[in-house]
């Protein structure tokens, strides 16, 4: 037999008891739901549900977890995750929030593939949406929710926000983001330097005298950011050129 096919058919199989609930021997509880599981598969996964579930723990003695803090439907997501090693994600507008939402509860019960999996998803999720408000409210639940040294969904977000930022930066909700979220405005920062001089920061097509300059006509274009002016959390827009 194929290697690859033999891992398909133990995937599927795999897949079928977690539908069926053949063979759980705990459960997960959330918010009124009660998810059937197989230890030896999330203790394999993660060394929060193997200490959980194998030691003795009240958790081990009843053979049942109560998540409190997070939607049914995301521990769905994750449950199908460590049995499918992929989960469904919704078909609304909600998709980067929740991708987030999933990394959120990754990070917590430390189970580092659905981590990258949620990581991934939400990455492309805001690379489709960022011109929608809901760019901007995951961008503030990643900085609300993740760590300082947790980059994973930041930086995802931070390079998307650089690539459109002439665009976002004429949005009254984006320079409203900018003057509440300091972690955020702190990692966008460095990417739109190219040099500092004594007044400002500038951007790449910036201007000698702080204007930011169109590299097609040489005309004042995009943005004008400076550094006394960002310390108080401001970001002003220059007038267009007529090359857009």
């Amino acid at each position: 037999m194929n290697p690859s096919q033999g891992l398909d058919d133990f995937l599927l199989s795999l897949e079928r008891h977690y539908i069926s609930g053949e063979f759980a021997d705990a459960v997960i509880t959330c918010k009124g739901h009660v998810f059937n599981i197989h230890r030896v598969v999330l203790s394999a996964h993660s060394k929060y549900f193997a200490e959980a579930l194998g030691g003795n723990w009240k958790e081990s003695i009843e053979r049942k977890i109560e998540i409190k803090d997070f939607d049914p439907i995301i521990v769905q997501a994750m449950l199908c995750f460590v049995y499918t090693f992929d989960y469904n994600e919704p078909s609304d507008d909600q998709s980067m929030l929740f991708h987030a939402e999933v990394y959120k509860l990754a990070d917590i019960y430390d189970i580092p593939a659905l981590k990258e999996c949620s990581k991934n998803k939400f990455a492309s999720a805001i690379n489709a949406g960022w011109n929608t408000v809901d760019f901007l409210y995951a961008i503030s639940e990643v900085y609300k929710n993740t760590p300082l040294e947790d980059r994973g969904l930041r930086d995802s977000a931070v390079a998307v926000a650089r690539k459109h930022i002439n665009t976002l930066i004429e949005h009254d909700d984006f320079s409203r983001l900018l003057r509440k979220n300091a972690d955020f405005s702190a990692d966008l920062i460095p990417f739109l330097c190219v040099g500092t001089s004594g007044h400002g920061i500038q951007h790449p097509h910036a201007h000698p005298h702080g204007e930011d300059v169109c590299p097609n006509c040489l005309q004042r274009k995009r943005i004008l950011l400076s550094a006394h002016q960002f310390g108080a959390a401001t970001l002003n827009a220059a007038p267009r050129c007529h090359c857009e």
